[in-house]
This record gives C-alpha cells, structure tokens and sequence, in this order.
C-alpha cells in the first residue's frame, strides 16, 4: 500500500447524490419570478434624452447589487450545508477509511486488555461497534485458550527452591502460525480488510506479545514467592521469549513485575507453585 488515499467508485458516486440533494435541498423553496414583458424598445432617443439615460444607471447598479446580495446568501447557505455534510462524514466514517501511512506508523496501540477482550483504545480507534467486539472478543478468548494448551503440551517444571520454580516452553511455529491465520482471518471477517489491516499496523506488535508470538519463540516463567510480610505474600513473575530473527540473531525480550493477584493468564502455568503458597 502507498501512501495515497484511494477513494472508492462508489464514494463518487455517493458524492454526487449528496451533491445533487444538497441542491435540491438549497433551491426547493427558491421563487423564481419573471418580469412581465417591458414595453416595446423606444425609437433612439435625440442627444436631449440623454439625462433620462443618467438617471436610468444608478438603478441598473442597484438591482445588480442586489442580484449580487442575493447569490452570495445563497452561496452561503450552501457551505454550511457543505460543511454539515463533511461533519456527517467524518462522525460516521471514522476508522473505515486509511489514514496518513506516517500517522499510523507513529500509532502503536494495546490489542488486548488485561480480561483478554479489546483494548478501549483500539476500540475507539477503529470505531469498533459492540457486535464486532463481542465476536472479536470471542476470537481473542479462544486463542488464548489454544496457546497456552499447546505450551502446556511443551512445558518442562522445575523446582528451583521451596517457594520458587521455573517453567520452560519450547517454541512450535507451525502450529501457532495455524492459529495465527486463524485469528488474523476472524478478525477481518469481523471488520472488513480496511480496519483489520490497520488493526494489524497499530497494535500487531502488543498481539504478538500477548500471544507468545504465536509459537515463534522459546519461552521461560520464573516465579518466586516473597513472604517478607507473611500476611499478605507477594508474588515475583519473571517472563521472558528468546526468539530469531530474520538475520539470524538470537533476541531475548523479558518483563518481570510483583502481583498479590496472579493474573488469570499465568494462573496455568502456577498450579503447582499455587497449592504451595496455600
């Protein structure tokens, strides 16, 4: 795609059909009236008659300036029926149509939220409406559930202390680029391939994340209890993908945080830790 803004045929055409009840719109209630036939032309005057012909100019400029009032009113009325219209559009058509290709590389939005549903930002982004979310919603839910069954097939235990432990995936391309396509195709079926594509563009990289890169990486959770304040125990994630890129280079990416929650996403991954911190 490059950087030009490509406006469908039948925006055109939608165009002109606005344009033309806009005119009907403006002219509807306009009377027109034509003068009455004028007297038959006057045999040519002598020069004596001349001051009649002075006289008769003044009124001539006054009824152009008046025709002039009258046109530019009308002119008027209709850049504010122009301009409602564009304010129409732009209400009702926000996030169906590509936006500057330098905008949308600076945009970098969440996909996903922490109950494993869309992001409010990307929902107001692509003006996504409640029945498109609850089927993306769905699709979103589901793919989580078939990643972490697919890395629980490859997941290795180990017991590093009495109260922490490491978890170690393997990586599984082919099967998480299956469920790659998958998504990727529930959610164009859902917005169409204009928003799906920018979904991709402005939060494609947050998704990657949120979905183990889709088998692309090695993966390994530590987790530790902190019993520092036996009344309320804290506990230590550390979540960390190894994965190659297109040079060859091995890249490590890792996020570590402290929860009193576990949140549901790990809770798989920490049964075993869960029953020794009860």
């Amino acid at each position: 795609m490059n950087g030009h803004f490509t406006i469908p045929r039948w925006w055109w055409i939608g165009g002109a059909l606005a344009a033309a009840l806009l005119a009907w719109g403006l002219f509807r209630d306009v009377e027109i009236t034509v003068p009455p036939p004028g007297p038959p032309p006057a045999e040519p005057t002598a020069p004596a008659a001349a001051p009649d012909a002075a006289r008769a100019a003044p009124e001539d400029e006054i009824r152009a300036e008046t025709e002039r009032a009258r046109l530019q009113s009308e002119n008027d009325k209709l850049r504010e029926q122009l301009a409602a219209l564009l304010q129409w559009i732009m209400d009702n058509f926000r996030g169906k149509y590509p936006l500057n290709e330098q905008m949308l590389e600076r945009l970098h939005l969440q996909a996903v939220g922490p109950e494993i549903a869309l992001h409010p930002e990307v929902i107001d982004f692509l003006n996504i409406s409640p029945a498109e979310q609850s089927r993306i919603n769905d699709a979103l839910y589901y793919a989580r559930i078939a990643i972490t069954l697919l890395e629980q097939q490859r997941m290795r235990w180990e017991r590093t202390s009495p109260d922490a432990a490491q978890v170690e995936i393997a990586s599984f391309p082919e099967d998480g680029e299956r469920l790659r396509e998958h998504l990727y195709a529930a959610l164009d079926q859902a917005l169409g391939p204009v928003r799906s594509e920018r979904f991709l563009r402005t939060a494609g990289s947050s998704l990657e994340t949120n979905y183990s890169y889709f088998g692309r990486a090695d993966r390994r959770l530590a987790f530790s209890l902190d019993r520092s304040d036996p009344a309320a125990p804290r506990m230590n994630i550390r979540d960390e993908w190894t994965r190659t890129d297109g040079d060859g280079r091995r890249r490590t990416e890792a996020v570590e945080f402290t929860v009193e929650d576990i949140p549901d996403t790990y809770k798989p991954y920490l049964q075993q830790l869960l029953d020794t911190k009860s």
